[in-house]
Parts: structure tokens; C-alpha cells; sequence
């Protein structure tokens, strides 16, 4: 238990093993898939004796391997990019509609109003009156005092993470291939726990699209309210 505090203290940290281990899991699920379309399409095979020496020369000598290995790479590259696909389009949709309601987004007279219920308050009587003047005048400062760099370094997080989301999206998604395949190959593994964890995987990958959208509209919305707070200033 000690040692699972510690990885994940280690991943917040950015320094976690999670990266390899992810693209190790990305390439057994490949092997997983290709392993089953072989069996399926051409035959059951068994793997040769690691002291068969003989062999494993002819397997690449003869060209045996050309088959799983084209197979492999079809299948590994394929489903990634049917998953980075779907996973493309459905941030697009959603981000297209939040952009645009963010750009129609417009500050008012009466959006300031909520600040007369703030110093109307009789349960918690606040040190200050809060206005419309208030927030302008404290805007520009608390604006300018964080500097450039650290809004570079954000930048640089975001895109990181959005990249990472991207993907955990794919893998999440070919996970799901594969367990359909385990389905169809392993008999003990029950439509009891496919379901489940089919719903897990389905549930993570609206967790991503819901994620990557927060990450790419952020700085869309902070531009949009800088640019409106800046009109109430000047006006």
C-alpha cells in the first residue's frame, strides 16, 4: 500500500513510470488483437521453443514473420488512428459549442448586481463594499502581477496534459477492442465483467472528451473575459 502512496505521489510529481507503462499496455493489447485476427484468419499457431534455435532462424529466414508482423503494424497503427479519429471529432463538436457560446458571452450592467447581495449579506458582514468599481480597479493589478513566464509555463502544462488525455483516450479505446476479443477467446471471463468494465471504459473515455474540452477552452474564455472587463473599464 506504501508503495502505491508513493507512485502516485511520484506521478504528481512528474516523475512517474506511468508513461512507459502505458505504451507497454498499448503494445500487449496490440499483440493481443493481431494474436486473435491470426487465429481467426489464417491458423492456431504455438510459439517455438525458446532453446529451438533452428527454429526460430528459419521462422525470419523463410519470411514467417512477414505475415504477423504486417498484420501487427496494421492493426496497431490502424485502431490508433480510428481512435485519435473519434477522439478528434468529439472534442472538436464540443469545443466548436462551447467556443461559440463563449464568444457570444457578454458583460452587463446586471451582471454586477450580484455584489449588492454580497453586501447585503446580514449573516457574514463583509470588511468591504464590493461594486462594479472595485472589481475594475483590482482587475488590472492582480492581472499584471502574474508574469508572462507564468503564463507561458501554463501553456506548456496544458498542452502537455491535453496530449497525455489524447492518448489515455486511445488507449482506453483499444482497450475495449481488446476485451471484446477476450470475450470471444476466454471463456471464463462472463458477461458480468465484460459489462463492467466495459462501462468503466466507456465512462473514461467521456471523462477525456469532458477533460481535453475544460484544457482547450480555458484560455478562450480567459481572453474573452479580459476582453470584456477591459470594455467595462473603458467605458
Amino acid at each position: 500500500m506504501i508503495g502505491l502512496f508513493n507512485y502516485a505521489e511520484d506521478y504528481l510529481r512528474g516523475n512517474s513510470m506511468y508513461s512507459p507503462v502505458s505504451r507497454f499496455l498499448n503494445l500487449t493489447l496490440s499483440v493481443a488483437i493481431t494474436s486473435f485476427v491470426f487465429r481467426k484468419v489464417y491458423f492456431d499457431y504455438s510459439l517455438l521453443d525458446i532453446i529451438d534455435y533452428k527454429g526460430m532462424c528459419l521462422f525470419f529466414v523463410n519470411g514467417n514473420f512477414a505475415v504477423p508482423l504486417i498484420l501487427f503494424t496494421i492493426l496497431h497503427y490502424g485502431i490508433d488512428f480510428l481512435a485519435g479519429s473519434v477522439f478528434s471529432l468529439a472534442t472538436l463538436h464540443f469545443t466548436s459549442k462551447w467556443i461559440d457560446r463563449i464568444n457570444s458571452f457578454k458583460i452587463k450592467k446586471r451582471d454586477f448586481s450580484i455584489f449588492k447581495v454580497i453586501n447585503r449579506n446580514p449573516v457574514i458582514p463583509v470588511p468591504a463594499k464590493f461594486d462594479k468599481g472595485v472589481i475594475l480597479k483590482y482587475y488590472e493589478p492582480l492581472k499584471n502581477s502574474i508574469p508572462q513566464e507564468e503564463w507561458e509555463k501554463a501553456k506548456k502544462v496544458f498542452e502537455k496534459k491535453k496530449k497525455e488525455i489524447s492518448r489515455n483516450f486511445r488507449l482506453a479505446l483499444k482497450g475495449m477492442v481488446t476485451l471484446t476479443v477476450f470475450l470471444i477467446s476466454v471463456p471464463y471471463l462472463g458477461l458480468l465483467l465484460y459489462f463492467i468494465t466495459m462501462g468503466l471504459l466507456l465512462t473514461s473515455l467521456g471523462f477525456f472528451i469532458y477533460t481535453f474540452v475544460i484544457l482547450e477552452v480555458t484560455p478562450v474564455l480567459l481572453r474573452k473575459l479580459d476582453s470584456e472587463i477591459a470594455k467595462q473599464v473603458s467605458a
